[in-house]
């Protein structure tokens, strides 16, 4: 069988969802797939069911490893890839059954670079809704590209910050292997947004991309869970992850004025992030020594710069208040009002 699509799944501890994930990926009305699973060192059953299933299907290649992160799976994964175009699937989620039939249908005749497609969020009580992005179905070529697709989800204008953006997510896309390799694509190390680090790597590198204006990918999410725990070391990844997509724009030449008020804006909500995080009920911290990096945190230079009278009164009415309380320094009212506020989500 000649591979066409190399599906890669990373797999850690999702015993529960993985024979959905794996079925929806076997069903398909495209046969010409190999399903890489990827066992980033899972300590339930998730491991036994990864072996039970390549016995069924000689497409599933399994690769055991040790713990190291989604990014290494992920990456793993395209080492051992064959396929023309590269898919990848999270191993909770799960895919319509003609989702890569219509997509390699469409990105071969189109002669594209990448094809991205809709999806629906799945809630923990079982409804589902597509999601809601400023995605257009078409054809996108040299700066509809960037202008159509990578500015919306690099951030929003400050006229509009509640505005949704475009998710860089890619599990509802197809990559060309080629461009990956040629280029020396791979997932960078960071805890949040590695997807969307590579997504808009490779978005730079195409000519042409399409958009199918359907919903082929079920996306589990739980909408609380972001406010559930206290993230460690929140700052130093929102941080470098910042370096990275600057580094990236960089790269390309696409670090302009309109590129920069986007990361701007994301500046503006990374701090915001980072100063309730600090306020979470779970923080270990004593109260002193959260105030002390609340205070340090609104004097770091790649936040200072965005905290700016023009740019806060932009914002939408509760975060304007909670960004005029930052620039006032009133950081005792901030950690209160917040660590209250968490305590009943």
């Amino acid at each position: 069988m000649e591979v066409k699509i190399s599906v890669i799944v990373p797999v850690y501890n999702i015993e529960q969802f993985l024979p959905n994930c794996i079925d929806s990926l076997i069903d398909q009305s495209f046969k010409d797939i190999e399903i890489i699973l990827v066992n980033d060192g899972s300590s339930d059953n998730s491991p036994n069911i990864c072996n039970e299933y390549a016995i069924m299907d000689k497409r599933i290649k399994v690769i055991h490893k040790k713990n190291e992160g989604v990014s290494v799976a992920r990456n793993t994964g395209l080492r051992v890839a064959k396929g023309e175009f590269i898919a990848f699937v999270d191993g909770d989620d799960w895919v319509e059954h003609d989702i890569y039939s219509l997509m390699y249908n469409k990105i071969t005749t189109s002669k594209a670079d990448l094809i991205m497609c809709r999806f629906f969020n799945f809630s923990p009580n079982g409804d589902f809704e597509i999601a809601k992005e400023p995605l257009k179905s078409g054809v996108y070529s040299n700066n509809e590209i960037f202008q159509e697709l990578v500015l919306p989800m690099l951030g929003n204008k400050f006229v509009n910050l509640s505005e949704n953006l475009i998710m860089g997510s890619i599990w509802r896309c197809l990559y060309k292997r080629e461009i990956i390799y040629k280029n020396n694509m791979h997932f960078p190390e960071v805890k949040i947004a590695e997807d969307m680090l590579f997504h808009l790597n490779y978005q730079l590198a195409c000519k042409k991309v399409v958009i199918l204006d359907k919903a082929l990918y079920y996306y589990r999410y739980n909408p609380s869970s972001a406010t559930k725990k206290y993230i460690t070391s929140l700052l130093d990844t929102l941080i470098y992850q910042l370096e990275l997509v600057e580094k990236t724009l960089i790269n390309f030449n696409m670090l302009n004025e309109s590129s920069r008020e986007r990361m701007e804006t994301t500046r503006l909500y990374f701090c915001i992030w980072c100063i309730t995080n600090e306020c979470h009920p779970n923080n270990p911290k004593q109260y002193s020594q959260s105030i002390k990096y609340l205070k340090n945190i609104s004097k770091l230079s790649i936040f200072k710069q965005t905290f700016k009278w023009k740019n806060i009164f932009y914002a939408p009415l509760k975060q304007r208040l909670l960004l005029i309380c930052i620039k006032l320094q009133l950081f005792s009212l901030v950690f209160i009002y917040h660590r209250k506020k968490l305590k009943k989500s």
